[in-house]
């Protein structure tokens, strides 16, 4: 097996674990530790694959310990950079529209009683401005995000990743449109 292949096969397959690992343990979750639990399984993931990673060198490959040391590391470099890369792509790109998306929640509406379908009228029961705002204040509510002192909402000063997803989305803002006047 030539390296390049293994580098590309190890990225795909630590992230197809993370994934696994993702889809199995969040149901049973609590929404505030989201993010720590994407941060250990992600940890847990790239340490297991790079063993896995340096077992197969060893098989593979024989040379002398500076070329083999040299070669380990640039591929776990390889390997780490293309794992991180699909997490992030994952976590921002999907996991996070899924979350948070208009969108997503009235298709699931709809799903949902797709035999019979759904009038306007019935999905405003459902699905309005007041229910959409309480809905989402109590998820970042729960998140830790956001706390409510006193009938106020206060944003929370932590790492979280709507926030994270907001920083990011004025950093592209400002790289492309320049800083504010």
């Amino acid at each position: 097996m030539e390296i390049d292949h293994l580098v590309i096969i190890m990225g795909f397959g630590e992230f197809a674990v993370f994934w696994l690992l993702h889809v199995l343990l969040f149901p049973k979750i609590h929404r505030r530790h989201i993010i720590t639990w994407f941060l250990y399984i992600y940890v847990t993931t790239f340490i297991i694959g790079t063993g896995i990673l340096t077992s197969i060198l060893n098989l593979i490959h024989a040379p002398t310990i500076s070329n083999h040391l040299a070669l380990l590391t640039i591929t776990i470099i390889l390997v780490g950079s293309i794992f991180s890369l699909l997490c992030i792509i994952y976590i921002i790109g999907i996991f996070g529209v899924i979350e948070s998306s208009v969108r997503m929640k009235l298709l699931t509406l709809v799903a949902e009683k797709s035999t019979r379908g759904l009038t306007q009228a019935e999905l405003a029961k459902t699905y309005n401005k007041v229910v959409d705002l309480t809905s989402r204040l109590n998820r970042l509510i729960s998140s830790g995000d956001v706390q409510l002192i006193n009938g106020k909402y206060y944003l929370r000063k932590r790492l979280s990743l709507s926030l994270l997803l907001i920083q990011l989305s004025q950093l592209i803002t400002w790289i492309y449109a320049g800083r504010k006047q």
